[in-house]
């Protein structure tokens, strides 16, 4: 992006914060009669504090997407949103874990030993891994991102933030639903969908909802010819919901996903001198990487089913399967209601990767993964209708965690590291028990004082062994090939470890008291005023991945503490106006980053803060126009990291023997500015349809994308632009259907994701991941 480019973007960010202000200000001052020819907002109701609250009577700061607006863009997961909700972020990297990022800060790091610090809950109920963020959004009913901690009514692992998503539940009414999209460019393939709901007696009801992907991506490799990254994706989901008696409910769930991947968004960007990093003895020219920023790839990765067997070419693929099974009752007294959820959740994945992104193979790297958890929640939460209102409740988490990976290159090949098979599993227990109370003092003024207490023990244990090397055919040894993982040593952890004898292991007990408080003033109907504190947690885990040793094996828990004033305001009905200012703080914040010889993880702990401004509003001049504005200003600093230097960094720098402080310095993913203006409008062709234009425009500032601050990894400020067009209608037998041409980047810009250090090939370079280039989509559903 051009200094031109960048100066335009952030005038037109500052120029749409003055102006959600201004126009704010002219809607206060306004008469009821000068409304009458506009148009009307509908309420937006969250579920973010455990009851259904409208979001404007709710201190703290949620964004609310609805599942319509989610389904109208095509936006099929949660990195394919998060561009729309500034001060949240996601990154898909390879390895073990994806990234989540609030207000400017996240676990950063890929490693399997890392859980998020954004929680994650659906339907109620509450995940600890990250890895089921990359399933479709399908049949949602709403997304909340809720920011900064939520310690004292959702839980562990909300030191940053959560993410609620509810799906549509089976209605009462039988309807149905099915959908088809082609992508071009961008994600090319099909999409399908297809949705059954409705009574199936008079106390049950039953919704069903498949949804099939088979699409490319937008890296293209020079060496194969695909695109990637290839995605063929399975979606089920069954809901029952029983009226067991007048006042008893019970809502089953059973969701299975299916992902079926292939190759990975990333490319080269830049490649260092021979000899700038250990082991390194060529260029990445010398190896013929083009080293720039141009959506390719030349990557290979090859194996041997058996020492001496055929040579396959089996790309980069990606398996997840995962079950998700959930049962909830709810049972509804004269003041008060019980509400008890369970569920269950399994998922395996196996990732096969070439480290070295060379078209002749020599590393290859597989990780896998088999996670299983059970969570109960048991609460109990007053109607809403007094003065004093409160909710009550407990909750036990077990989840168990099993990784390997099998290292897989021959020994000392232009230098590589040594060869390994790695195992490692982890345990978790946790109980908790919580409690919230609301005070309405008068009309005007209220309190809210919420608090949790958890217990949780964690066991952990890791080892590591040489991996088995063969003696390739004479006519490869220039091009050795690793052996198929599947022949090395497949008894498992204790198998491969003559049980915990050879391993690492460890113990943590963590024992936390989350707690929030708040004060409400609303002079009027139409206008909230509210100060907050909230703490979070996150307790402390082990360091699964390389050899290691003892010492370091454990690393501490992580806490925050958010403060927050803001306002919450409606006007005239037709806008809505909410800001909130903060400042969050976090104590040991857990990090890591590579070793870009030996491909492990360095773990390390980070005092930080950030603080600043959001904005989130809404308007309907008119019947037929709505405009929706979401912006943060954020200023987000270590106040102390120390972490390894990036390459070609000097003492000038900043690089002192090998460390780089980084005290006032800006994490990664914490652009100063981010916006998001969308706007649509509504044409109507005649009594049964019409027509629908819509444009959405974001900007982001510059950020950096590797924890080292490599300069080649700085994401400079970026614009990018959508549009679409839809034409709906209603048929003579009252059915619903649409037809609609979706853009999204329509200048195709390209966005870094991760970035990370590798010398893999033999050669120092800088391996990133980039977000969606340009997307174009035509797609038509019906409704009935």
């Amino acid at each position: 992006m051009t200094n031109r480019d960048k100066m335009v973007g952030k005038a037109l960010a500052a120029f749409l914060f003055a102006s959600v202000s201004s126009v704010a200000i002219d809607a206060a001052a306004q008469t009821s009669t000068d409304t009458q020819s506009a148009g009307r907002l509908d309420e937006i109701v969250v579920t973010a504090r455990k009851r259904k609250e409208s979001l404007q009577d709710v201190p703290i700061s949620v964004q609310a997407i609805n599942g319509k607006v989610i389904d109208e863009q095509g936006l099929s997961d949660l990195a394919s949103l998060a561009p729309y909700t500034p001060n949240f972020s996601m990154m898909q990297a390879p390895g073990a874990s994806d990234m989540f990022f609030m207000r400017g800060l996240g676990t950063f790091g890929s490693g399997i030993h890392f859980e998020p610090s954004v929680g994650q809950v659906f339907n109620g109920y509450f995940s600890t891994r990250s890895r089921l963020a990359r399933t479709a959004l399908i049949d949602v009913s709403q997304v909340e991102v809720l920011k900064g901690p939520q310690g004292a009514i959702i839980g562990k692992n909300t030191s940053l933030g959560a993410l609620n998503i509810t799906s549509n539940g089976p209605t009462d009414t039988f309807e149905g639903s099915l959908s088809l999209a082609y992508n071009f460019e961008a994600s090319e393939g099909y999409e399908s969908q297809a949705i059954l709901s409705g009574p199936l007696s008079d106390r049950v009801r039953a919704r069903v909802v498949v949804d099939y992907q088979n699409v490319d991506g937008w890296i293209k490799d020079r060496e194969t010819g695909k695109t990637l990254e290839q995605k063929e994706d399975l979606t089920f989901r069954g809901m029952l919901d029983v009226d067991i008696t007048s006042s008893l409910t019970a809502s089953l769930l059973y969701q299975y996903n299916n992902l079926d991947r292939n190759g990975k968004t990333r490319e080269i960007i830049d490649c260092f001198p021979a000899g700038l990093l250990p082991r390194t003895r060529v260029t990445g020219q010398d190896l013929g990487f083009d080293c720039s920023l141009n959506g390719s790839n030349q990557t290979r990765n090859v194996q041997r089913a058996s020492e001496n067997g055929p040579v396959l070419d089996i790309g980069e693929p990606f398996k997840t399967e995962a079950h998700v099974f959930g049962a909830t009752l709810d049972w509804d007294f004269d003041s008060f209601s019980v509400t008890s959820l369970s569920n269950y959740t399994t998922y395996d994945t196996s990732d096969n990767f070439s480290g070295d992104l060379l078209p002749t193979e020599r590393v290859n790297i597989q990780n896998n993964e088999s996670y299983d958890q059970f969570y109960q929640e048991v609460r109990a939460t007053s109607n809403g209708d007094g003065v004093f209102d409160w909710i009550v409740g407990g909750t036990y988490f077990n989840g168990d965690l099993e990784f390997s990976q099998f290292f897989n290159h021959l020994f000392a090949n232009r230098g590589g590291p040594i060869a390994r098979n790695e195992f490692a599993r982890s345990n978790t227990e946790s109980f908790a028990g919580f409690g919230q109370i609301d005070y309405q003092f008068n009309d005007q003024f209220s309190i809210t004082l919420g608090a949790r207490i958890t217990n949780e023990d964690r066991t952990g244990a890791k080892a590591q062994g040489p991996t088995t090397i063969y003696t390739p055919p004479a006519n490869l040894l220039d091009n050795p090939l690793p052996v198929s993982p599947g022949i090395r040593c497949g008894g498992g952890f204790a198998a491969c470890t003559n049980g915990d004898a050879t391993a690492i292991t460890g113990k943590i007990t963590d024992t936390n008291v989350s707690y929030n408080g708040s004060v409400q003033y609303r002079p009027d109907g139409d206008n909230m005023f509210y100060a907050s504190f909230a703490t979070g947690f996150k307790s402390g885990g082990f360091d699964l991945r390389g050899a290691g040793n003892a010492a370091n094996f454990i690393f501490p828990n992580e806490q925050s503490t958010n403060y927050e004033i803001g306002g919450k305001h409606n006007f005239g009905g037709n806008f809505r106006f909410n800001w909130t200012l903060f400042r969050l703080e976090v104590d040991d914040l857990q990090v890591s980053t590579n070793d870009p010889v030996f491909i492990q993880q360095i773990v390390g702990a980070a005092q930080v803060h950030s603080q600043g401004l959001e904005v989130d509003a809404a308007w309907a001049p008119t019947d037929a126009l709505n405009i929706t504005f979401s912006g943060a200003y954020l200023d987000a600093k270590f106040d102390q990291f120390t972490s390894g230097c990036f390459a070609r960094q000097t003492v000038a720098t900043g690089c002192i023997a090998g460390q780089f402080a980084q005290d006032g310095l800006s994490p990664p993913q914490a652009p100063d500015l981010q916006t998001a203006l969308s706007a649509d409008y509504t044409v109507l062709m005649n009594d049964d349809v019409d027509l629908v234009f819509g444009g959405t425009w974001t900007y982001v500032d510059g950020f950096h994308t590797a924890l080292e601050r490599s300069l080649a990894s700085f994401q400079s400020g970026v614009n990018r632009f959508d549009a679409s067009v839809t034409l709906r209608g209603t048929t003579a037998q009252n059915r619903e259907w649409t037809l609609a041409l979706i853009a999204r980047n329509l200048t195709d810009k390209r966005v870094l994701g991760f970035c990370n250090t590798s010398s893999l090939s033999g050669a120092g370079a800088l391996v990133c991941s980039h977000e969606e280039t340009r997307f174009i989509s035509l797609r038509a559903g019906v409704n009935f």
